[in-house]
């Protein structure tokens, strides 16, 4: 199922339901307390509010086809009107659909469907174009296994090049600090 989000002015006043924007969508993750509220009516709030395991997209602009998992335990939200959510059959599993969505087969396909120039933009009937693979459910999950395995490791990687870039800084600036003592 495919929606577009909904359309209000947003504020840090606590009036309603969280609204998520693109922009609030930072490093793969979501910082709910700064993301701002908006006013909405009770019966449009609930076919807008999202849940556990959407996947919301960018449809317009410089961030176009940049999408997110919403996770776990949210605060109660809806998404903004630049926003396209999908919501899931329950035999597919969410992590393997959105790390598809991270992946070069999306990203072309996605490019290739984008409209306009100035500001470019896909809607709902290009994302319902989008082909994806779609194993098994059980071939499924040892893929998110796997993917998220490495990701794993990547991070650790990473945290190991920051720290050893921090120590050949600190190197770096005792090496000077005695050449310059003499």
């Amino acid at each position: 199922v495919i929606h577009y989000g909904y359309t209000a002015s947003s504020t840090n006043e606590p009036i309603g339901p969280k609204m998520l924007r693109i922009t609030d969508i930072q490093e793969r993750t979501v910082d709910w307390d700064t993301v701002p509220y908006c006013k909405i009516a009770e019966e449009e709030k609930q076919k807008y509010l999202l849940k556990d395991g959407d996947l919301v997209f960018a449809r317009t602009g410089a961030t176009v086809g940049k999408s997110f998992l919403i996770k776990g335990n949210i605060p109660e939200a809806v998404f903004a009107s630049y926003l396209i959510r999908i919501i899931l059959a329950t035999q597919i599993k969410k992590e393997f659909v959105y790390n598809f969505f991270q992946s070069h087969e999306y990203w072309l396909q996605i490019h290739k469907g984008q409209i306009g120039i100035g500001q470019p933009n896909v809607n709902s009937q290009t994302l319902s174009r989008i082909i994806l693979p779609l194993p098994p459910f059980v071939e499924q999950h040892k893929i998110v296994e796997e993917i998220e395995r490495r990701f794993s490791v990547a991070d650790e990687t990473e945290k190991v090049v920051e720290q050893s870039l921090k120590q050949a800084e600190r190197l770096r600036q005792s090496i000077l600090k005695r050449a310059f003592e003499g």
